[in-house]
């Protein structure tokens, strides 16, 4: 099974195709190797990186997409499959002519997963989660209030500390989460490629030129996992973004799986098969027991309010 997402971040390395191997080289040298039925997405972050075009090849025929970054570690283009699967061209169909009461009921449930997450995150991180669970009821089919900003302004002062803003030019932690994000979005890419969507016909992210604009959307509840491993890697006194910076995206990571879970969803709401999108909830009761949560399970109940229960499944953090 395709587990591996691997970022290139080594100048001048020189990759080409070998009996089934990514080989990566170095001035002649050969510095890594990794099985190419082992990949499930390739992000390159770094410069003077040369190719062969039967390496190219052979990573779109086994569905790896290849994410090219700037140098601010954003993600400006994507190499995809043009033949990604067998039934693509029903779910395309089906993607285009998705209702707006249906996408914008999708894309409620997105908005209330994402600050669940954060409110998760913000007790992970030992702050206070009640203030942005108290807007997770507030947050309406296509979120028309826009709740998802006003909960995102509380969670960066109270996560990062007061002082800070998010600008994805900026270095430091702001850095550090463009490149979690990329490594992020490369995951859900991969995960829409193999359930047979497009990447470019979104729920509710309508740039005209975003060619990723569907990954963005089912990335978003994902984002505070990204925000804790910066937040830890900061608080370790790394402020330097070329120092390592791990982000372990495996099969086996819980993650990894809900993405491809809530592709999947998708896919049965474009099929008929079901009417509400399976979002990933954390798991309020795990964090210190002294944290002040005295109904929490109360939380998760409220939170899946407009959500079938038997489509609900608390994400493992373990």
């Amino acid at each position: 099974m395709q587990q591996l997402i691997i970022n290139i971040e080594t100048n001048g390395l020189f990759l080409k195709k070998h009996r089934g191997f990514l080989i990566a080289e170095k001035l002649g040298e050969e510095v890594s190797r990794v099985v190419i039925d082992d990949l499930a997405c390739v992000i390159v972050s770094a410069h003077g990186i040369t190719y062969t075009n039967n390496l190219m090849v052979s990573l779109a025929e086994n569905n790896v997409p290849v994410i090219f970054c700037d140098r601010s570690y954003s993600p400006v283009a994507v190499l995809q499959p043009v033949v990604m699967h067998q039934r693509q061209g029903n779910y395309i169909r089906q993607q285009v002519g998705l209702s707006l009461p249906a996408q914008k009921r999708c894309w409620q449930n997105i908005v209330k997963s994402k600050i669940a997450w954060q409110a998760h995150a913000l007790r992970v991180a030992g702050q206070s989660g009640r203030e942005l669970l108290s807007l997770v009821d507030r947050v309406k089919s296509g979120d028309p209030t826009n709740v998802e900003a006003n909960a995102a302004q509380r969670y960066w002062k109270l996560l990062f500390g007061k002082d800070f803003r998010r600008d994805r030019q900026k270095t430091g932690a702001n850095a550090q989460l463009n490149y979690g994000y990329a490594v992020l979005r490369g995951a859900a890419t991969r995960a829409i490629l193999a359930t047979g969507l497009h990447p470019s016909i979104s729920l509710h992210h309508s740039a005209k030129i975003n060619p990723l604009a569907l990954a963005d959307d089912l990335m978003e509840p994902f984002r505070p996992l990204v925000d804790l491993r910066v937040k830890d890697f900061f608080n370790d006194g790394n402020v330097e973004l070329d120092a390592y910076f791990p982000i372990d995206n495996r099969s086996d990571v819980p993650m990894t799986n809900e993405l491809v879970y809530l592709c999947h969803s998708l896919r049965k709401i474009l099929t008929g098969e079901q009417n509400n999108l399976e979002v990933p909830l954390p798991n309020l009761r795990l964090g210190p027991k002294n944290s002040g949560y005295a109904n929490e399970q109360k939380y998760i109940e409220r939170i899946s309010a407009d959500v079938d229960v038997s489509h609900v499944r608390p994400a493992r953090l373990d």
